[in-house]
């Protein structure tokens, strides 16, 4: 198991699959680095990379089959996404 970091060290992940692509540190704006690289190069400002709605899938509802359009890295919904930065 790993631990990844931002610059500033206030956002932290542990796992051996690392964090999503898109996710990165509200506060410094840094995307999530293993822990070890982030100590040897302090000052980092690596931007997390954006969502990318290429993930399609077609799921069936009350209402017929609708689309769902997920982002490829960390699978949520593009309107979730949406409404989370609205708020």
């Amino acid at each position: 198991m790993q631990t990844y970091s931002c610059s500033c060290g206030n956002l932290k992940a542990y796992g051996s699959m690392g964090p999503d692509r898109c996710e990165g540190c509200p506060e410094c704006g840094t995307k999530l680095m293993p822990i070890n690289w982030v100590v040897t190069h302090p000052g980092f400002k690596d931007p997390p990379e954006p969502h990318d709605f290429s993930y399609k899938e077609k799921v069936e509802t009350d209402e017929g089959i609708k689309e769902l359009t997920r982002c490829r890295w960390c699978h949520q919904t593009k309107k979730r996404i949406e409404e989370e930065e609205e708020e």
